[in-house]
This record gives structure tokens, sequence and C-alpha cells, in this order.
């Protein structure tokens, strides 16, 4: 959420040229974690992961926190997202 209110203060030419930027790699991390989450063929009805599958559980980490923070993101900077 701190991510977010120094993004309210920013000038904004800033602010959308930054905002893209982190879409552009929330859209990285979360392919990522995709072809992991797919190749590991987990199915989110399964128990989650041991801690001896590392990677998996990291992959689902990076799905939930960035589809927490862009949806962050578009509450607070809808013109600027779907505009896109």
């Amino acid at each position: 959420m701190s991510a977010v209110k120094n993004l309210m203060t920013m000038d904004e030419k800033k602010r959308g040229k930054l905002l893209l930027e982190l879409v552009s790699n929330i859209i990285k991390v979360m392919g990522d974690a995709k072809n992991v989450i797919e190749k590991a063929n987990f199915n989110p009805n399964d128990t989650f992961p041991t801690e001896d599958k590392s990677s998996l559980r990291n992959a689902i980490g990076n799905i939930v926190e960035n589809t927490a923070f862009y949806s962050n993101l578009v509450l607070y900077f809808p013109t600027v997202l779907l505009d896109k």
C-alpha cells in the first residue's frame, strides 16, 4: 500500500510512465510464475505445496501478491491503466 501512496505523490507524467513499467513487470513475473505452475501440473484443489517444492510455492505466492498489487493499482489509477 505504501507503493500506491508514493505513486499518488508523483508528478502525473512520471506516474503514468512508472505505472506502465510496473504493469509490464507484473505481467512478466506472472507469466513466469504461470509457466512454473503449469510445468508442475499443480491443481488448485491440491494441498499447498510443501517447502521442498519452493519454486512452486514461490510461483503461487508471486501470482497472489501481484494480483493484489495490480488490483490496487487499477483501483487507484483506473484511467491510466484501463485506457492503455
